[in-house]
């Protein structure tokens, strides 16, 4: 979840297929699923259906592929679209990934506070 958080910031949620942290869209779905963020696993599905059968290839080189053929501008529209009802929820996901960090014990006290600073960078975008 949190390399779906970061490649959104850097290039928008199209950046998360076009980079490798695609490779782990189950994983990750369940995951934002598992935090309680059903309505940011279902903007992934919506961005999943500009694929082929609604399902982007595991491999991010097929998905490049895909994507570098898409007609200029054809989805920009709904990329936009997809991106700000991602960025209106980014908040409460950081939020609840960082909640649930925290709860797990950790023996290492100085991990706690580079997660937060890490989470922290991320919250500037």
């Amino acid at each position: 979840v949190q390399i779906l958080i970061g490649n959104a910031v850097n290039g928008g949620l199209i950046s998360h297929y076009y980079n490798s942290g695609a490779n782990y869209m189950n994983e990750t779905l369940q995951s934002l699923d598992y935090l309680g963020h059903s309505n940011i696993s279902q903007i992934l599905k919506e961005l999943n259906k500009l694929f082929p059968g609604g399902r982007p290839p595991q491999d991010f080189e097929a998905r490049n592929e895909i994507i570098s053929n898409w007609p200029d501008g054809q989805f920009d529209e709904i990329l936009e679209e997809l991106d700000q009802k991602f960025y209106d929820k980014k908040p409460e996901l950081e939020k609840t990934l960082t909640g649930f960090i925290e709860s797990k014990t950790f023996k290492n006290k100085d991990y706690t506070q580079q997660w937060r600073a890490f989470i922290g960078f991320f919250r500037k975008y």
